[in-house]
């Protein structure tokens, strides 16, 4: 959104919350949340430069007051000093971080907002019919465009780790599965340094996440659990930029602790009696 502010002269590009139906207690409270899942996105993403997380002034009255409390993410510019192609890269470079926040963060069925005002109340992240199905399928190419420039990424540095530690047939060896097949529960077939089997399944992401976020297929789990220490999982962050990098490999993820399970989908069927 574009938002003006009273006095002529300043206006805000921002992404909003939409929430004015809400008291502004409660919209700034839920900002406060989205916040801070956006700060290490907007650290980590250089095409935002001069853009910040919080709010900002537009007026005395409670319209104004929701729109600035409701704001996430802005950058300032003045009337005076506005130059209309730094304001259109601006736009292009805001919209495509917020389908990357859409798709990534807001459209999780894992996430739950918990006003803290009222205990008994989940606020629901509701999105139109039509408009969440072409979500679905833009999430579907993204998704899949991020898993191969991840994969990619994730290949070239086992070959190139297996050559530095000279195990130059082990490097040949290494199978991008995922490039021509599927159905393994895994991306990538590699090896250790002595020999042993690695089997990777890559999971990425275009932002930087604290937790990092991902989802696990049920074949994924059934060879992680076979499979055990030779199974991991390789978490890439920032994918398709500079800044791309692994940030964890977790090697026999179902043992103990090392990630957290929660089923989000259920197989149904009648019961026959």
């Amino acid at each position: 959104v574009i938002l003006f502010a009273n006095n002529g002269k300043d206006f805000y590009l921002s992404i909003g919350l939409g929430t004015e139906n809400l008291s502004l207690k409660k919209i700034e409270y839920e900002a406060s949340v989205w916040r801070e899942r956006l700060k290490p996105q907007l650290m980590n993403s250089p095409n935002l430069k001069g853009f910040e997380i919080g709010d900002f002034y537009l007026g005395e009255s409670d319209r104004p007051k929701k729109y600035a409390a409701g704001s996430l993410v802005f950058k300032r510019y003045n009337i005076d000093t506005f130059n209309q192609y730094e304001f259109l890269k601006d736009i292009y470079n805001l919209n495509e971080f917020f389908y990357d926040f859409i798709f990534e963060i807001y459209s999780n069925p894992d996430l739950h907002m918990d006003t803290k005002i009222n205990k008994s109340i989940k606020r629901k992240r509701i999105i139109h019919r039509d408009v969440y199905k072409q979500l679905r399928e833009e999430r579907a190419k993204q998704n899949e465009e991020t898993g191969r420039i991840a994969e990619k990424f994730v290949y070239d540095m086992e070959v190139e780790q297996l050559k530095a530690a000279g195990q130059e047939q082990l490097a040949k060896n290494v199978n991008w599965l995922a490039e021509t097949e599927d159905g393994h529960g895994f991306d990538i077939k590699s090896y250790y340094p002595d020999g042993k089997e690695k089997l990777i399944e890559v999971k990425g992401s275009k932002l930087a996440h604290q937790d990092f976020p991902f989802f696990l297929s049920e074949q994924e789990r059934m060879v992680a659990e076979e499979e055990k220490e030779a199974y991991v999982i390789t978490l890439v962050e920032s994918v398709g930029t500079k800044q791309m990098k692994i940030v964890k490999e977790i090697q026999n993820p179902l043992e103990k602790d090392n990630i957290l399970l929660k089923p989000i989908q259920y197989s149904c069927r009648i019961r026959v009696d």
